[in-house]
């Protein structure tokens, strides 16, 4: 996901030196703060999803083998 958003930023930086717009646009600021916020949360929400699944799958392999 850390990929996700260097890509992103790098498509923000080419948009800044293109003219799309500038680094005190709002537009640009607000871009920077959703890649910012979603490289920062995604790997503990990952974690915390399949933390569940690894404990769902243990019960059921536990299940099986009693």
């Amino acid at each position: 996901m850390i990929s996700r958003g260097e890509v992103g930023l790098i498509i923000a930086s080419l948009g800044i030196g293109v003219g799309v717009f500038g680094t005190d646009d709002p537009l640009f600021a607000s871009l920077f703060l959703v890649i910012l916020v979603s490289t920062l949360i995604t790997p503990p929400l990952v974690r915390a999803i399949f933390k569940g699944e690894q404990t769902h799958e243990a019960g059921r392999a536990d299940h099986r083998a009693g």
